[in-house]
């Protein structure tokens, strides 16, 4: 993957370079958020609040593509960098993006049911550097991708994923069904396990499995989804198996969650993701209400599993345009009857 980085920061300078100031739009994102502990272990903070995302992104298309280019200012990282180029019926993407695996991991950050995803294992695989390419079929889309490291020189050296999704319309209704699978070729990366109750990582770990060196990596995942009018249930079963010098472990994730759209239009269906629907221009446009059951099973690398049962309750609301607000209430229960409880706030501004 090392040997395709130059080529995929030519293809990207070298089209950028043709995209006039006419072409160009801005957008961005602002994320704040607080949580505070009722009841946890002494190895967790009581809480915090800070700015999670501050994020501002360029985009455009020019000769019959598009093309994204975003930073997020809280992380100092480049976040998405990429084109995308109509091919043979389909979609080449090359740069930096969104692997396809995992349905909770590809939703947009802006658009999440529940502000902390579903469980704490290090199931997804997140941004990287990689060539894709996406084409549909009569009631779905499949996708194949080549990555490796990120920008910041993070991740597998290299690894294939792909990802398949189908499923039925009706009046009012959808089913969504799907399953991706990926390989990745660690050389002894390290690859931690640890869970934490479900709110952002700077809230600490209350159980770790320790620190494996992983030669291999098999990450797989099965994604259900049904929608009727307002109604929402999404489901995915996340595994994950690793190897290295003479072991091998696994874990597994496995989520449920349901949601109700109180007020406004329900969540739309696109690129296989329930997302967001398009914000009204004033008032309150939209009240989600959401629970959410997750159980996740990592290896303890002395043997035997470490686990974590959770409960998760939130509302969505959106205001006009541009204003988001979320509210969760998490409980998780893990070894020898540990518990943590959270309660999470986010407001969110976008343009």
């Amino acid at each position: 993957m090392n040997r395709i980085r130059p080529l995929i920061s030519v293809c990207l300078l070298a089209f950028l370079g043709d995209v006039s100031a006419s072409e160009l739009r801005f957008g961005g994102m602002a994320q704040w958020e607080y949580a505070q502990l009722g009841q946890a272990p002494a190895s967790l903070r009581d809480g915090y609040g800070e700015w999670s995302r501050i994020r501002l992104a360029a985009s455009g298309a020019v000769r019959g593509a598009d093309w994204k280019l975003e930073y997020d200012f809280v992380s100092d990282v480049v976040t998405d960098a990429y084109l995308r180029l109509p091919w043979r019926g389909g979609r080449f993407w090359v740069g930096q993006f969104k692997q396809p695996l995992y349905m909770e991991s590809l939703i947009s950050d802006s658009e999440p049911l529940l502000i902390a995803p579903a469980g704490n294992a290090p199931f997804g695989i997140g941004r990287r550097l990689g060539l894709q390419y996406q084409r549909g079929f009569e009631r779905g889309r499949w996708q194949v991708s080549a990555y490796g490291r990120d920008i910041e020189s993070s991740g597998p050296e290299k690894a294939v994923a792909a990802r398949a999704y189908g499923g039925q319309e009706w009046d009012g209704g959808r089913l969504h069904l799907g399953a991706g699978l990926a390989f990745e070729d660690q050389t002894q990366q390290a690859l931690r396990f640890r869970l934490r109750p479900e709110a952002r990582s700077t809230i600490g770990h209350w159980q770790d499995g320790g620190s494996l060196l992983v030669d291999h990596a098999q990450r797989y995942g099965i994604e259900f989804g049904l929608q009727q009018g307002s109604w929402l249930l999404q489901s995915e079963w996340q595994g994950l198996r690793a190897d290295g010098d003479g072991f091998k472990r696994s874990a597994s994730n496995a989520y449920a969650t349901l949601a109700w759209t109180a007020l406004g239009a329900p969540r739309a269906y696109r690129d296989g993701l329930f997302v967001a629907p398009p914000r009204q221009d004033r008032g309150v446009g939209g009240i989600e209400l959401v629970l959410r059951f997750a159980r996740t099973s990592l290896p303890d690398v002395t043997g035997g599993a470490i686990e974590q049962s959770s409960l998760s309750a939130g509302i969505n609301v959106s205001i006009a345009r541009h204003w988001r607000f979320q509210a969760n209430l998490s409980q998780a229960e893990g070894a020898a009857r540990e518990e943590a409880e959270v309660l999470g706030v986010r407001a969110q501004y976008t343009f």
